[in-house]
């Protein structure tokens, strides 16, 4: 880059314009950013509580099941076997799980870099706004 085109790219006026623009829009943007982490940060919490609401279902229903099975062996076993579907559904739930938090962590990078690539065309066209362009 030569030194005209980095005085035409970086002019006092668009740095001006940055910077105030900047300025203006910092609370929104900082906004948006505690926004979405708390609706991650959200999501992550639920899947944690889940996962351990499922483990204490499945530890309870054993020992109850345990308890109960010399005196009543059909309700013993019941919850035995309410024990065991927990297990299972435990153990098809994790994969899932971690399948959709790839899945928003995908999304969120694949938005993340859209909007960086719309910034930088905006800045290399000389922040001209085209509206068929965005």
């Amino acid at each position: 880059m030569t030194k005209k085109d980095f005085k035409k790219r970086f002019s006092l006026g668009k740095l001006c314009l940055a910077i105030v623009l900047l300025l203006i829009l910092s609370p929104v943007i900082i906004g948006l950013i505690c926004a979405i982490v708390a609706c991650l940060l959200g999501l992550g919490i639920f899947a944690g509580a889940l996962i351990i609401g499922v483990v204490l279902i499945c530890v309870v229903a054993l020992y109850c099941g345990i308890g109960v099975l010399l005196s009543a062996p059909l309700v013993g076993s019941f919850y035995i076997g309410i024990s065991f579907l927990s297990l299972g559904l435990m153990l098809m739930g994790v994969p899932v799980l971690i399948w959709l938090s790839k899945w928003i962590a995908k999304i969120c990078k694949g938005t993340f870099n859209f909007l960086v690539q719309k910034t930088k065309k905006a800045l290399n066209k000389g922040g001209k706004y085209d509206e068929e362009k965005f």
